[in-house]
């Protein structure tokens, strides 16, 4: 069957498919794709928090230009120096958190086997989850264009020379560029860095590249050894991605699933709702429409890219999930017919 624009199954899941509630969870790691809802959802955690005394777990943020550190020196964000400094930077804060009182971090980084990085120490890892939200890779670039070209506008970045006028529409990109042969990816260290005019953001501004994380293979122009990683990864640590197009399923089984980080609240205190969400939600106001002809370019890229591919991986995922946690979780016997009316409750 299809629901929400996609091929679903028909009520079954893989007899490899957890949805228990994971209440043991002592490092919940949230490496956020851009521009696919992150801020939503990191305002419910918060507010969750705050609905619940303020004092229930402890929120980590990781970004790109935090000035760790390396034998002194500043170290290059996202190098091998500074990945090992967030590393152990993330890991100081965890060594102090319990199932009672978890870390959540979260941060535009790629994937990284956190676990496996402190058995290698020698030490006893926290009990770690990791999770994550996609977006339609058309609808993902043409968000991403339009907020750095909101960005750029009036930024130090658009008066330091870079050649991007910030007026200049996604359309008018696009067809300036298309003519041109199809860019083949050579992958650079730090992802999402390549100015938006140029057919090269269309090509590096993949979701993959976050679940893939800082192998070789990920780096490498051939696509496929990074891509075929980057769905194992998700297959295998991740214990949830959710779809931005599936809202309200993707909230509802993050409740489920991390009840600490997600519940509604407790002692009749509401965390937020999905309407005070959407007014405090990280939108660009200067959005506007794109034509078909554009869509269709944006989507012949993410075919080339790969992301395309990741993105219906994920979702068959995604709704293996949600039909385990249906049968087993929200209401016994429920099937996937009845979709259109859970999604109403």
């Amino acid at each position: 069957m299809v629901v929400g624009g996609l091929t679903c199954c028909d009520g079954q899941y893989s007899s490899q498919t957890t949805c228990q509630p994971q209440r043991n969870v002592q490092l919940l790691i949230y490496n956020r794709v851009p521009k696919a809802g992150s801020t939503s959802v990191l305002q419910r955690v918060n507010l969750t928090n705050v609905a619940q005394g303020g004092n229930v777990f402890e929120m980590l943020a990781i970004h790109n230009t935090d000035n760790f550190k390396q034998s002194g020196n500043r170290a290059r964000a996202l190098s091998p120096e500074w990945r090992e400094s967030m590393v152990d930077y993330i890991m100081s804060h965890a060594e102090h958190a319990t199932a009672t009182r978890p870390l959540f971090v979260h941060g535009h980084f790629l994937f990284y086997d956190f676990y496996r990085h402190v058995q290698k120490q020698g030490k006893m890892p926290p009990t770690t989850a990791y999770m994550n939200i996609l977006r339609h890779p058309v609808t993902k670039l043409v968000s991403h264009f339009q907020y750095l070209q909101s960005a750029f506008r009036g930024s130090k970045r658009a008066r330091s020379g870079l050649s991007f006028d910030p007026d200049v529409t996604i359309d008018a990109c696009v067809s300036a560029i298309a003519s041109t042969p199809p860019y083949k990816p050579t992958w650079e260290a730090i992802p999402n860095t390549t100015l938006p005019c140029d057919g090269t953001f269309f090509m590096r501004a993949v979701q993959w590249r976050y679940f893939c994380g800082y192998a070789r293979e990920c780096l490498q122009a051939d696509i496929e050894p990074g891509l075929t990683m980057a769905k194992e990864n998700l297959r295998k640590h991740f214990a949830f991605v959710g779809l931005l197009e599936e809202t309200h399923l993707t909230y509802r089984a993050l409740e489920t699933l991390f009840p600490t980080f997600f519940a509604r609240g407790s002692g009749g205190i509401s965390a937020p709702t999905d309407e005070e969400l959407e007014q405090i939600a990280n939108k660009n106001p200067e959005k506007y429409k794109t034509t078909r002809a554009t869509r269709r370019y944006i989507a012949a890229w993410a075919e080339l890219s790969g992301d395309m591919d990741f993105y219906h991986f994920a979702a068959s995922l995604f709704w293996d999930k949600i039909t385990c946690l249906i049968a087993r979780q929200w209401r016994a016997g429920h099937t996937l017919n009845d979709l259109t009316v859970l999604s109403a409750d």
